[in-house]
């Protein structure tokens, strides 16, 4: 496969990947306070030049990948735990590993 094809369908070397952030959120919050735990958690997102793919409720689902071109790394997955271990809002998380962000 040419190199430009490669880097068209993100395979070989452009390769990126991302990984899977779930979390459970204090019972009984209320709606000002999930607002509040939303906007902390996507601004420490997007401080990260990250992008979240998913929901934010009493539970937190998603997909964290790079937000332009590129890879998240196991920086960014340390970046995301410590975030949720710090926030007291997050009852439980759990962080995944890195995976391809485009075919799996």
């Amino acid at each position: 496969m040419k190199k430009r094809i490669r880097k068209k369908k993100r395979v070989g070397e452009f390769q990126e990947f991302g990984f899977d952030v779930d979390a459970t959120l204090r019972a009984n919050m209320d709606r000002e306070a999930l607002y509040a735990f939303s906007d902390r958690f996507i601004g420490h997102i997007e401080a990260n030049n990250l992008a979240f793919g998913g929901g934010i409720g009493p539970m937190v689902g998603g997909f964290v990948t790079r937000f332009a071109r590129g890879s998240a790394t196991d920086d960014d997955r340390a970046s995301i735990t410590t975030f949720l271990k710090s926030d007291p809002d997050v009852v439980q998380r759990q962080v995944g590993l890195l995976r391809d962000a485009w075919y799996e």
